[in-house]
């Protein structure tokens, strides 16, 4: 049964104290924000949405909500524990190490309420509309709520998910915005006005309704039930509440001055006098003044190396090792087949694409399974934000664009919404390294693996031909966590087995030897194969690994090799800074000092040219890899 109007105020008034009291405790947080829309969540949590008994993350069967300005996080942990979410007393251990309740929340700890991480501003939005799309995906009928700063609709991203939820019709969506007219440094106005946000969001064909006494537990109810009367009419639904910062404390209210900043004892104890339940209060009790005993903190899972096996190894024909090759074709091509196998076989499986399905070799899946396509345009962070919700529904999205868009131009993204929240999602990124070719270094990324690598729990795969691509792409839909698939635009040798298995993490030993040790990756693996042949013809025996797998990395299969050789050369289409030669330094450094040699870019950017021309002047070819080697030898 839905608490009375009594019940709600006194709830508004311990959420309050709440929040004056995390702050206070810790120096630290955001009151403004979060006292005034206490009611808003109060409301939202006790009355408006529909709640299952506890939680899990895919919230199938019932309403669901994001809280996009996460800043706000102490009335939304409020919120949360005094709806039973977890235990109260652990409002206690806020913004303190270990804790659960992180000073912006996260899905990182486990902590029940939260399905996304939040606190970088403009995400929530992208993440609510994949998980409205999740929702009609799978049948079910419930409302996605969202919550926004109005100083948040600063953010450019904001603007590509409001154009793209109403262009495709995501009408089980209600986004508030809480306009309080206030930010950090000043009010909105005074920072970068807005306009009218009505005529804005009108603009964009979204249903828009006002809540003028935002701060009125009776009219927020009114008004968020008139926007659940409006769902499921082709339209989203904007819902835009009028608060004011820091309300139920006087000195708190109308002034951005609290947007950041805790009260200290006497403020304190002159704002929970103002907010004072005369049937008695329920605070939480405080922590020891060492801390009490802390939450356990959070174990991050790392992908487990699989122990390397001999793999057969390559054999070479009579021709040579360019009898290897079974027809040139490009990897994107198999990235794309391999999609075409996965819209068979998993119906989870769904793609998103950012206006270029050619370019990506989707037109197959996009055909077969238009209800699994999601179009997103030109709006590559947007893109991102709806993969990591469509995750929430049990899907398992595959973005694709150029690996310039699907790294550099979306970090924080990636970073925020991806991995820090540990969301399923495959960015896919074609196009990668200099052998983009004639577009030049605008499109040309070379940082990428590096960039990649380093985000806790990212595997990173950099496949050599069409083959791999096609065997990585059907293997990182069985892996659960997220996944960079990198791989190219240009036709090169096609010359793995095609019935080749794809491991995660293991290396591929393609040929014996004694003296060196080569490990490529991506495209430098055939130039590999052909230096290897041509060293010997000099007597010298190399032994040759393809690393598909950057992380987690094969570092056995590695230090096996170098047993026997004690030199190794590494060869990528990758800044020699950051990419797969620096991950083997750390392995060497580590367990065994021994000479290596670099092939990779020499920490510049590209420029225009044909993809042989760029590797050539570069020295991204077989030939700079036989230099190398002979290099190397002489330092053993």
């Amino acid at each position: 049964m839905k608490p009375n109007t009594q019940q709600l105020n006194d709830l508004t008034i311990q959420v309050r104290r709440d929040i004056l009291r995390m702050v206070h405790a810790v120096n630290s947080g955001h009151p403004g924000g979060s006292l005034g829309c206490t009611e808003f969540l109060v409301a939202l949590y006790q009355n408006i949405m529909d709640r299952k008994e506890g939680f899990d993350m895919d919230g199938m069967g019932e309403d669901i909500f994001f809280l996009s300005n996460g800043h706000i996080s102490p009335v939304f942990y409020s919120v949360l524990a005094r709806s039973g979410y977890f235990p109260v007393a652990e409002l206690a251990t806020f913004r303190l190490i270990n804790s659960r309740l992180q000073g912006h929340p996260t899905t990182h700890d486990g902590l029940p309420g939260v399905r996304i991480a939040s606190g970088s501003l403009g995400q929530g939005l992208s993440v609510a509309i994949g998980a409205a799309q999740a929702k009609k995906l799978n049948g079910d009928n419930h409302i996605v709520y969202t919550l926004h700063g109005d100083g948040e609709l600063q953010e450019g991203q904001n603007w590509e998910a409001i154009m793209y939820a109403s262009a495709k019709k995501v009408d089980n969506l209600v986004a508030t915005i809480d306009l309080n007219g206030k930010q950090i440094d000043g009010t909105t106005d005074e920072v970068l006005a807005m306009g009218s946000i009505k005529a804005k969001f009108e603009a964009f064909d979204w249903d828009v309704l006002e809540i003028e006494k935002g701060n009125d537990l009776e009219a927020i109810i009114a008004g968020m039930n008139d926007a659940k009367s409006r769902t499921g009419k082709g339209k989203p639904v904007c819902v835009l509440l009028h608060t004011e910062m820091g309300n139920g404390v006087d000195f708190m209210m109308f002034s951005h001055a609290w947007h950041g900043k805790a009260p200290n004892d006497t403020q304190l104890e002159i704002a929970l006098g103002q907010n004072y339940n005369v049937g008695g209060n329920l605070d939480y009790s405080p922590l020891t003044p060492n801390g009490g005993t802390p939450v356990e903190s959070h174990k991050i899972e790392k992908n487990s190396i699989v122990t390397t096996n001999k793999i057969p190894h390559l054999v070479i024909p009579p021709s040579g090792v360019r009898g290897l090759n079974t027809g040139s074709k490009d990897t994107r091509s198999g990235f794309g087949a391999g999609m075409t196998e996965l819209g068979q076989k998993n119906e989870n499986v769904v793609a998103l694409c950012a206006d270029l399905i050619g370019s990506l070799k989707f037109d197959d899946f996009k055909k077969n399974h238009p209800e699994r396509f999601f179009q997103i345009g030109i709006a590559e962070a947007n893109m991102i934000g709806i993969a990591a919700g469509l995750t929430i529904g049990g899907k398992i999205p595959f973005t694709g664009t150029f690996a310039n868009f699907s790294t550099g131009r979306v970090y924080d993204q990636i970073r925020q919404s991806v991995a820090y929240s540990e969301k399923n999602v495959k960015i896919c990124a074609s196009h990668a390294g200099l052998t983009l070719g004639e577009d030049g270094a605008t499109h040309q990324i070379l940082e990428d693996i590096g960039l990649m690598k380093m985000l806790p729990g990212m595997t990173v795969i950099n496949t050599c031909d069409y083959n791999q691509t096609k065997a990585a792409t059907l293997a990182i839909a069985d892996h659960h966590g997220p996944v960079y698939l990198r791989f190219g635009r240009p036709v090169v040798p096609n010359f793995m087995p095609a019935d080749q298995p794809f491991e995660i993490g293991k290396a591929i030993v393609l040929t014996e030897g004694s003296d060196v040790t080569i490990v490529a990756t991506g495209h430098l693996v055939w130039e590999a194969l052909i230096a290897a042949e041509a060293l010997e013809a000099q007597g010298i025996s190399a032994e040759v690994i393809n690393i598909h797998t950057i992380k987690p990395l094969d570092e056995e299969a590695i230090l096996q090799s170098l047993a026997k050789t004690k030199c190794i050369v590494t060869a990528e289409e990758h800044n020699i800074l950051g990419g797969l030669g620096e991950s083997i330094s750390r392995v060497l450094a580590l367990n065994s000092p021994l000479p290596q040699e670099f092939v990779a870019v020499n920490d510049s950017f590209g420029e225009s040219g044909t993809p042989e021309q760029l590797m050539d002047k570069y020295k991204l070819n077989n030939q700079a890899i036989v230099a190398a080697v002979e290099r190397v030898m002489k330092r053993k």
